[in-house]
């Protein structure tokens, strides 16, 4: 019994001295974080330049318009809009209000058809409008870019291809 109380006290009192001594400190942060900087601007990713510069430029201005992301989706709210097959969405949500009031917003600003597309897994897309014809679609997704008034959300916009409907 004696033993067990004196090994008890003896595995508390190492554990304590095991958390004491690991506290990590804004040095050792600032000290890895310089280490991974350096080996990232060091590193070779195997890029040619064309592709670093076009990655680059996706990072600073949103995709190119030739990229576009496939998904389906059913129009919310309004029956009398048949979704285009070339979207611009403007920002996707969880939850539906907001994708109504940003929808709503749009409308107000001069952008009639602007409207809420939703997904089986229960994404909202605000949709700016599009178009059939993939060239009228891009050149309304490089116009929008330019566009102050609309409030994009983090990565858009972005051209969506409408995959159809999936049934609700």
């Amino acid at each position: 019994m004696k033993h067990t109380a004196v090994l008890s006290y003896l595995t508390m009192a190492a554990m304590l001295l095991s958390m004491s001594a690991c506290k990590t400190t804004e040095a050792n942060y600032r000290a890895a974080y310089e280490a991974a900087r350096e080996t990232r601007a060091t590193a070779d990713d195997g890029l040619d330049e064309e592709t670093r510069a076009a990655l680059q430029r996706e990072a600073q201005n949103g995709p190119e318009a030739g990229s576009v992301n496939t998904v389906f989706f059913a129009v919310t709210g309004n029956s009398d809009i048949t979704a285009p097959q070339y979207c611009i969405a403007v920002n996707r949500f969880r939850q539906q209000f907001n994708a109504k009031e940003l929808c709503g917003r749009l409308q107000q600003s001069g952008y009639d058809g602007a409207f809420v597309g939703k997904t089986a897994d229960q994404n909202f897309y605000v949709m700016l409008g599009g178009d059939d014809d993939f060239d009228k679609a891009s050149a309304m997704l490089k116009s929008s870019r330019a566009d102050k008034k609309i409030p994009f959300g983090s990565g858009y916009p972005v051209m969506i291809k409408s995959a159809g409907y999936y049934r609700k």
